[in-house]
């Protein structure tokens, strides 16, 4: 059994220690995790392990409310054999830092280890928290509830933000559930990966005086308010590292990841905006369905890049299956050549010729600049739950756009095209005479009937395009094999009337809302909108090339 002497080592306790060593009874020196640090104990085999305290006198002896807790800990130290000897040699070398570097070594670079005791005793802690957040201590308040007569947030937690709560009351955080808990030791650190989560956090403030400015919109209020959070998670991994000193080591962090995810926002906020009843509950159901989705995309972070998915839908396919697998798996072997100057002048041309055909239209084609539609419809086809119509249509400003990037390069085998692109058009103009909108989003309706009038700051289609060349009769044609259209915007802003039943107040803050709200939810959604516009673009896109006979624009 092992015990740390040093905690309650007295005069009798080392004449002990002495009689059993002139007795040439052996003591193996290791480490053993104390009370209050690390430091030296010592191994008796000859004694009990059941009674980790015989060696004691009475008087050291640890108290009464502390032996149940010290027995548990010995015993568990006892089956941490491996842990108690890389310990142990450690201990050793920085007595002797001679031979340190020796001993050391072989233990800089170990195998991952999952370390069953370790969690344990976390769990344990973790549950001792659990009762210490309920009930206090001696330097621990209560936690459940947390209470605070005020708090004060500013810009340096948010900026734009002003936030003052008096009266605060956060309950039911000792109701956590630990998800998952796992200790692996590295070399000579440990790595913690934990997940924990809370069903529900009840937020209370008797008074909140709110101001906060994102971008245009100016959010202000000032009364009570209380929030439930559902299934708040924290997720992650901390790496620490055991640093050698004497007598004592000590952990040093490495490295910290943290996750943090929102299941549901559940806000029911007096006072907000002017204090009018029907904005309060018109922003307490935005910011129920904003809040959780602001979490996931700030979670990703700024410079965090959605993963694309590439549609790669074969156009050979229409002709022999058997031939097209020998020439599909040439064309992925063969390599490609330097970016291809010509062709990339041609198509240049090409799209200097379609900007004035929008302009000025040509045989079938009608003018496309301004594009006018009189009425579109969609009932649940294009999103689900959006019912939509638009009458007297108008989109301005498509022929203004400008070609950022232009790359087109040609396989060896004169088989096989990539063109990688980016237009952007400056601004994109749409007029609606009238629109009539309902929207159902997770319980949810927005709905409006009126006039629309937006413009699209910087519009951009970025991404690349595979197509093949192939013969047919006299003519030489394009298939589109693999496309990847990504789209973006850099702003947002709308004049849309008569949203949610036309009041003027309610109406200009839905319109400040979308015009933050529409470009990070193009930011989100990415993955979402590149696969549909790029799946449209490859089904209509083969369809136009089918009679698109290279030979006749080359000349």
């Amino acid at each position: 059994m092992y015990y740390g002497a040093p905690v309650w080592a007295d005069r009798a306790t080392v004449g002990a220690v002495r009689r059993k060593l002139l007795q040439g009874q052996r003591l193996a020196p290791i480490f053993l995790c104390k009370a209050y640090g690390i430091g030296f104990g010592l191994k008796f085999p000859h004694l009990d392990s059941r009674e980790p305290t015989k060696l004691l006198p009475e008087a050291q002896k640890p108290p009464g409310a502390f032996t149940g807790f010290w027995e548990r800990f010995c015993t568990r130290v006892a089956n941490m054999q491996w842990s108690v000897v890389l310990l142990s040699v450690l201990g050793l070398t920085a007595s002797s830092p001679v031979g340190a570097s020796k001993i050391e070594e072989p233990f800089l670079h170990g195998d991952i280890i999952r370390n069953d005791a370790l969690e344990n005793l976390l769990r344990e802690f973790i549950e001792g928290l659990r009762q210490k957040m309920l009930s206090g201590g001696d330097t621990i308040p209560v936690l459940d509830p947390f209470q605070a007569s005020s708090i004060y947030l500013n810009e340096k937690f948010i900026p734009g933000l002003s936030l003052l709560l008096n009266d605060v009351k956060i309950s039911k955080l000792s109701t956590f559930l630990v998800q998952s808990l796992k200790v692996h030791g590295i070399g000579l650190g440990y790595q913690v990966a934990f997940d924990f989560e809370v069903p529900v956090i009840e937020f209370e403030a008797s008074q909140y005086e709110l101001h906060l400015t994102l971008d245009d919109i100016l959010l202000s209020g000032k009364g009570d308010a209380k929030i439930f959070l559902i299934k708040p998670r924290i997720s992650g991994h901390i790496v620490a590292k055991l640093i050698v000193g004497f007598p004592s080591l000590h952990l040093h962090l490495e490295e910290v990841h943290i996750k943090l995810s929102l299941e549901e926002f559940h806000p029911n906020i007096n006072g907000l905006f002017i204090g009018d009843e029907d904005v309060s509950d018109t922003i307490n159901t935005y910011l129920k369905h904003f809040v959780p989705e602001a979490v996931k995309l700030y979670e990703r972070g700024p410079d965090m890049q959605l993963s694309l998915v590439l549609l790669s839908i074969l156009g050979l396919t229409l002709s022999s299956p058997v031939n097209n697998k020998a020439i599909e798996e040439t064309l992925l072997r063969v390599g490609v050549t330097p970016r291809n100057a010509a062709l990339e002048n041609t198509l240049r041309g090409l799209l200097e010729d379609l900007r004035q055909i929008m302009l000025t239209g040509s045989g079938v084609i009608p003018v496309l600049d301004p594009l006018q539609i009189p009425s579109i419809n969609t009932d649940g086809d294009l999103l689900n739950g959006l019912t939509l119509s638009l009458n007297d249509l108008k989109v301005s400003k498509l022929s203004t756009f400008s070609v950022e990037e232009l790359n087109v390069q040609l396989a060896i085998i004169a088989l096989r095209l990539t063109l990688d692109f980016n237009i952007q058009v400056p601004v994109l103009e749409v007029e609606a005479g009238q629109y009539d909108l309902r929207l159902w989003i997770s319980g949810f309706t927005l709905f409006g009937r009126g006039d629309a009038r937006i413009n699209i700051i910087r519009p951009a289609l970025s991404g690349n395009v595979v197509a093949t060349l192939f013969g047919e009769g006299e003519g030489l044609y394009l298939r589109l094999q693999e496309v990847r259209i990504i789209f973006s915007i850099a702003e947002f802003d709308s004049h849309i009337t008569g949203l949610l039943g036309g009041d003027e107040n309610v109406g200009s803050f839905l319109n400040a809302f979308l015009n933050y709200f529409v470009p990070n939810v193009v930011r989100l959604y990415e993955k979402e909108i590149t696969n549909t516009v790029s799946g449209l673009v490859l089904v209509i896109g083969n369809t136009f090339l089918a009679d698109f006979n290279i030979i006749d624009i080359l000349g």
